[in-house]
């Protein structure tokens, strides 16, 4: 009910979406390289999953409604898993209804990159707080790279995962994403 709730709000809302999102989209879907032929102070993450779909303005800003909402309804669930982890179904619920309206009102509906690397944080912040398992490391290291090649102020979560996490492997998944990145 409440990841239904959410999901409402988000979606029967107008949301705001930054020009970026569509003009550098949209210079990336013409073949232009980012860094190269323009200057854009943001990872290049967002922009090349978007340049796909930037021929049709409206058609992306639907796809960019439907990947916030997405996004939107992974954070609340995420942070009712942790809830759930950590607490009882009473602190579920008011924890549950709080980050809604919270979320809803301080966001503004204004899709941001934020959302994106919040949801990388609360998987990272799961993952150390799961059980072992083989791929654990390569999890959060690529959780890592992909926040910071939103933005690279991102890559700051390495630090307290190199204080809370015991194998400092992780941090192998970030440089390779990075190196492939550059290339």
């Amino acid at each position: 009910f409440l990841v239904f709730v959410n999901a409402s709000l988000f979606w029967f809302n107008k949301t705001e979406v930054p020009q970026e999102f569509f003009y550098y989209s949209w210079l990336i879907g013409k073949g232009h390289i980012i860094y190269k032929d323009f200057v854009q102070n943001h990872g290049p993450l967002l922009y090349y999953l978007f340049a796909p779909f930037s021929g049709d303005r409206s058609f992306t800003l639907i796809l960019i409604k439907i990947f916030y909402t997405l996004v939107q309804s992974a954070n609340l669930i995420l942070i009712l898993i942790l809830i759930k982890k950590f607490s009882r179904i009473t602190s579920f619920i008011i924890g549950g209804v709080t980050f809604i309206v919270l979320n809803f009102y301080f966001s503004f509906n204004y899709f941001w990159d934020e959302q994106i690397i919040a949801t990388f944080y609360l998987l990272i912040y799961y993952l150390l707080n799961s059980k072992e398992f083989t791929l654990k490391s390569a999890c959060i290291g690529i959780l890592i790279g992909l926040a910071g090649l939103i933005k690279i102020n991102a890559l700051i979560i390495a630090i307290p995962v190199l204080f809370f996490y015991k194998k400092k492997s992780f941090l192998f998944s970030p440089i390779l994403i990075w190196s492939i990145a550059m290339l």
